[in-house]
């Protein structure tokens, strides 16, 4: 079974604590995250290379199966309802 492709939004700690939920889970995989500041970057537990230069460039890529919202709660409902447009779920 081939895994599942996550996109992580957000580098805080919901970012983080998802980080290391899906890293630990064996049929899941992080390939990309995004985050509108890159202020708390050097926290982030993922490689540097999985950062997409825009929401929009992660949400382009075919790899990505399913977008983790950990952004503040205002932004959300926007950020739901891209990344279900592009076929992220």
């Amino acid at each position: 079974m081939e895994k599942l492709g996550v996109g992580i939004v957000g580098i805080g700690h919901a970012g983080r604590e998802h980080f290391k939920a899906f890293d630990e889970h064996p049929d899941a995989e992080v390939r990309a995250a995004w985050a509108p500041s890159v202020r708390r970057l050097d926290l982030f537990p993922g490689s540097m290379d999985l950062f997409a230069s825009t929401f929009e460039s992660m949400l382009e890529r075919e790899d990505i199966d399913v977008i983790s919202l950990c952004s503040p709660n205002y932004a959300h409902a926007d950020q739901a309802v891209a990344a279900l447009k592009a076929g992220n779920t």
